[in-house]
């Protein structure tokens, strides 16, 4: 077995090189723990939410209900001894889509929602799109597989 940071001395300074896989996987899990309490927070809190975000509780049910199933999803892609390629770009993909959606909601208004709620979108699309950034950071490796 590999180990997890390969270490080299360049002009006298020592560099890391952590290994990716395990990279991929922590990225993975950090997703879908961010991503699962996101969604349990919507599920749960919804009726004290739409008012702070200006999102309707039907809405944020929707919402939770989800991020709490995809997190469950990216949780199992990041268990699994080798990490699909595939998977991981769809994962990529689907945050990536999410973040300029919620940009587009952000600026274009269509859920009327507050200045909390806006500033909250924004926020969140540029925690999604670093994971997308991440994972597919994590990609360039020969630890997964297609």
């Amino acid at each position: 077995m590999s180990t997890n940071v390969i270490g080299a001395t360049i002009g006298g300074l020592r560099t890391y090189r952590a290994d990716r896989q395990g990279f991929l996987r922590s990225v993975l899990y950090l997703d879908a723990v961010v991503t699962g309490a996101n969604g349990l927070a919507y599920l749960a809190l919804a009726q004290v939410l739409d008012s702070f975000l200006g999102v309707e509780a039907a809405v944020l049910y929707g919402i939770g209900a989800f991020l709490t199933l995809y997190a469950v999803d990216v949780a199992l892609v990041a268990r699994k001894p080798a990490i699909s390629r595939t998977a991981v770009v769809v994962i990529a993909l689907l945050n990536a889509v999410w973040a300029v959606g919620s940009i587009a909601l952000a600026v274009t208004d269509t859920l009327t929602m507050t200045t909390v709620g806006t500033t909250w979108a924004i926020m969140q699309a540029v925690v999604v799109a670093l994971f997308a950034d991440l994972q597919l950071l994590g990609l360039r490796t020969k630890g997964t597989r297609a």
